[in-house]
């Protein structure tokens, strides 16, 4: 397939589907190619797994930083013409999905499989590089298991506040084994440990027609913003959406029991979706941190008691004993609740901060009995359920009326 001098394909710059017959009028035989790049033209790209390409099976390794991959063996590479990245060609032999590298390896560069492309060699880079081949053994085999975690379908997510969502992948097909609880976020957390983290966000996933929403379309949208909240990709949440919520065999014909089926309302539900931030990447490991030492299945304090935590140490000027937190009279409680109980509650929110670096402990001044507490950035931290967070959900903009069934708006869907 053509590129122009941004790299971008010809079915891009033209708005041509990828699977339409159009796309393939413009596709190139290799003598084509070579023919194009000798006239002048700036290069071309392969896309992975398309049989109609001469791709069928074949999955690349984009490493733009080549040293930091783990060994996946030897097989066709080719050099970037930027001089510092390549990729390689492999067989996919294990439905290997696409992914851009997250977690501790975020940036290193993508696993490219069903609909994503790389640049074939002779194309020219924006800097007047050439890509080339340097090696060219058998092509290898790449399974799942060759891949660390990081690595497999994971996420790049949006960080600008009220941003729009950025732009969808090719959704194509959802794998046969794909499974929503092991996509994990910008910051390696998987799906299945978020929803322990946030019961909204595992309503949401779990039931198709949750009560408060108006209809299954404002619910899908109340999913994605919670998932971009928790700092999921946006391709990653259309594939968790259409595994999540599909709704054939769970509602009516008036319903619209495919909707999760087209494309077109899928990427339209992310991309009419902003958010006023996402959970603090310090803060969610701190919190499931807790969830994991805990014996229930949440963590050991709510967010609603983190607020009054942050409002009292606000109030007290950043420095505390949990006695003064407790009589600093931001820290709700019942009548006839022990101030005791109270106490181990605030404790539970000093231990998720501390663990977060918002908070540190140290001894008392002028009483070495006690602990004096001391915030380190805390006001500044957002924490969804604050007023601000709030304020900006309410403001939020709603589904357009194009983008809702008349059905659902009508009432709730029995």
């Amino acid at each position: 397939m053509p590129v122009n001098r941004e790299k971008e394909p010809d079915i891009s710059s033209k708005g041509v589907g990828l699977d339409s017959a159009q796309s393939y009028n413009l596709l190139h035989t290799p003598k084509e190619a070579i023919a194009a790049i000798k006239d002048g033209a700036v290069g071309f790209c392969l896309y992975a797994d398309k049989p109609g390409h001469n791709t069928e099976g074949l999955i690349f390794a984009d490493r733009d930083e080549p040293n930091q991959w783990p060994d996946l063996g030897k097989t066709l590479r080719v050099i970037s013409g930027s001089g510092t990245g390549d990729h390689l060609t492999f067989i996919n032999a294990g439905n290997i999905g696409c992914a851009k590298a997250k977690g501790d390896l975020k940036g290193i560069g993508s696993v490219r499989g069903t609909n994503w492309f790389v640049d074939a060699p002779g194309s020219v880079h924006p800097t007047g590089g050439i890509y080339h081949m340097v090696e060219n053994p058998d092509i290898a085999e790449l399974s799942n298991d060759d891949l660390p975690r990081e690595l497999r379908p994971g996420s790049r997510a949006n960080s600008t506040s009220s941003a729009k969502a950025e732009p969808i992948e090719p959704l194509g097909s959802l794998p046969d084994d794909f499974n929503p609880a092991e996509v994990t976020n910008d910051v390696g957390i998987t799906l299945k440990e978020v929803r322990r983290l946030s019961e909204r966000l595992n309503y949401l996933l779990s039931c198709i027609n949750p009560s408060g929403y108006d209809s299954l379309s404002e619910a899908d949208q109340a999913a994605v913003r919670s998932l971009l909240i928790w700092r999921f990709d946006e391709t990653d949440i259309a594939n968790i959406l259409r595994s999540c919520r599909d709704r054939r065999g769970r509602v009516g014909e008036d319903a619209h029991p495919y909707k999760m089926e087209r494309d077109d309302y899928v990427r339209r539900t992310i991309q009419n979706t902003a958010i006023p931030y996402k959970v603090d990447p310090d803060l969610a490991q701190a919190l499931l941190k807790d969830a994991k030492k805990t014996s229930g299945s949440r963590p050991s304090a709510g967010n609603f008691s983190l607020i009054e935590v942050q409002k009292a140490f606000a109030y007290l000027n950043g420095g505390a004993t949990v006695t003064q937190l407790v009589e600093s009279g931001l820290i709700t409680w019942r009548d006839g609740t022990q101030k005791s109980s109270v106490k181990k509650r605030v404790r539970r929110c000093l231990s998720i901060l501390q663990d977060a670096e918002y908070v540190s402990g140290k001894t008392h001044p002028q009483d070495r009995r006690k602990t004096l507490y001391v915030t380190h950035g805390l006001s500044k931290l957002r924490i969804p359920g604050d007023e601000e967070w709030n304020q900006a959900t309410r403001s939020l903009r709603k589904l357009s009326e194009d983008n809702r069934d008349t059905e659902e708006s009508s009432g709730r869907v029995k």
